[in-house]
């Protein structure tokens, strides 16, 4: 999703069978493009089915989460493969600001929420460049044109159920005016869960008919709550508040909503699926995700190969294909944290954020950690009470433990260079994306079996998986892996296995072709 600047009308295309694309635009300037299929391979009846994602993130326009990141990456391997895909988010302050080329794509158009109605504009690139999804912007001032976005430094923003709903059904009202032919309506988290409610439901909507409707649910621990008054500000009927489709404990639930209605609802890694079907992974919404059945998939994340790259990566102070290369970067991240440069002390790293959710409890009352001799690191943000403990950690053991608050990815990347073991202790996690950086970048990795986690490390020849979520396990699990780590005969083969494994999506794309083509076959879409 590359931006252009250029001056023609926005006009989308028509589709043709055979592949084309079928999102709505003028045709981009002729230029040379990477190779890919001439002939899509997500058909339906012999047409291209044009994939809509619908999001409140994505990189690198919009992103405070892994959600942006990961709906990018997504996006952008399925555009590579030949997918027509478009991807449309809120156009925020930032997005403004920081990409004065968009354009305004068509004219703007009302969207009704019950007795309200709105005009909202799109703002985007003109026109998708071969081989790369096309990125729309809903364009509504009063919603959007604030700092943040889903809040301010006071908290989240009181109306972020009135401000999704209406960029969900501009979403859909976009998608259906702008692609012909058969469509997935591919809706992430809470914030676009009501696209799907409005699809099923609002009998308004022309060509709601040929659209599969399918939702990612990237982290079920938000849900988007309002109170049930709001019912008919976020344009839903009455009818709709019953137990099994909005209400919830006598809230609305936005993202049981998006459940309600999903023709296949995904979890971004295999054991998460079973997870959510859980009293404790469901977080109250178990009981849907289970009568979802075979309709809630697990398809494990991928991880983009080129971007996450330990031999090209610019953020490095030394990026590395062996292991003098790589041992400057332990070196620099060593100094960054005012450890000793010690070459031959084992380097832990714990990345952030550190709240309960991730684990920090177990870190910070690990004796390995606490009193081992092992250099420590902590990388990231952290909650108040894990800052504490992390801050009595570095003060109480200096030349040994340090701490680096920032959240910036490119510290991540350079921690996760420079540690001889990587520590992911966390309690909840649903994605397999942190546990295939840190093995992508040659360190032995320790991971509680939860979630992503355990499926991205379970039978990894340099992971060590444990399973209670207690300080003994975690210590039991270090231990092991710091002999691991100082094995040096076999350090060499770890980092080559480290470098030639396949993080790509090519897995999770064809499985999520499989979730669109069950999308539409569910709605017998003609």
């Amino acid at each position: 999703m590359t931006a252009r600047k250029q001056s023609a009308s926005a006009r989308p295309p028509r589709s043709k069978a055979g592949g084309r694309s079928a999102v709505a635009s003028p045709r981009p300037p002729k230029a040379a493009a990477a190779k890919r299929p001439e002939v899509s391979p997500l058909q339906h009846d012999g047409r291209a089915v044009t994939i809509v994602h619908v999001s409140a993130e994505c990189a690198p326009w919009a992103q405070e989460g892994a959600l942006g990141q990961a709906v990018h990456e997504l996006a952008e391997a399925q555009a590579a493969g030949g997918r027509p895909v478009l991807v449309i988010a809120p156009a925020y302050h930032g997005v403004r600001e920081e990409h004065p080329e968009l354009v305004p794509v068509g004219e703007p158009f009302e969207v009704p929420l019950g007795d309200r109605h709105e005009v909202v504009a799109l703002l985007g690139e003109l026109a998708p460049s071969p081989g790369a999804p096309w990125a729309l912007f809903v364009d509504h001032r009063p919603s959007f044109d604030r700092v943040g976005i889903y809040g301010d430094a006071s908290g989240s923003y009181d109306d972020n159920p009135q401000r999704f709903a209406l960029f969900a059904k501009a979403a859909v009202q976009a998608a259906l005016r702008l692609v012909e032919g058969p469509v997935v309506v591919h809706a992430h988290d809470w914030h676009a869960a009501l696209t799907l409610v409005y699809l099923r439901t609002d009998e308004t909507l022309a060509g709601a008919a040929r659209a599969g409707a399918l939702l990612t649910v990237h982290d079920a621990t938000y849900q988007g709550h309002a109170a049930p008054e709001l019912m008919a500000a976020l344009g839903l009927p009455a009818r709709l508040f019953n137990h099994h489709q909005l209400e919830w404990y006598g809230r609305v639930n936005l993202l049981k909503g998006g459940l309600a209605f999903a023709d296949v609802a995904v979890a971004p890694s295999r054991s998460h699926a079973g997870e959510l079907r859980t009293a404790v992974g469901g977080f109250g919404l178990h009981g849907i995700f289970a009568r979802l059945g075979a309709d809630l998939r697990g398809i494990d994340d991928g991880l983009d190969p080129a971007r996450w790259n330990p031999a090209a990566d610019a953020a490095l102070t030394s990026p590395f294909t062996d292991l003098a290369s790589r041992a400057r970067n332990k070196a620099a991240l060593q100094r960054a944290a005012r450890l000793p440069a010690r070459a031959r002390t084992p380097l832990i790293v714990v990345p952030g954020p550190h709240t309960r959710r991730s684990g920090a409890a177990l870190a910070v009352t690990s004796s390995v950690i606490r009193a081992g001799a092992a250099q420590v690191v902590f990388t990231g943000p952290a909650e108040g009470w894990a800052r504490e403990e992390i801050s009595s950690l570095a003060a109480s053991n200096p030349g040994r433990v340090g701490a680096l608050p920032d959240a910036s990815e490119r510290l991540l990347r350079r921690a996760l260079a420079g540690a001889d073991v990587v520590v992911l202790p966390a309690l909840y996690e649903p994605s397999t994306a942190p546990a295939l950086r840190a093995v992508r970048y040659g360190a032995v990795v320790v991971g509680r079996d939860t979630g992503g986690i355990g499926d991205a490390l379970r039978n990894h020849p340099h992971a060590i998986l444990f399973d209670d979520s207690s300080p003994a396990a975690l210590d039991t699990a270090l231990s092991a892996a710091l002999a691991f780590a100082g094995d040096r005969k076999a350090a060499a083969a770890r980092l080559a296995a480290a470098l030639a494994i396949d993080t790509s999506w090519d897995s999770a794309v064809a499985r999520y072709d499989d979730a669109c083509r069950h999308a539409l076959a569910v709605r017998g879409v003609a």
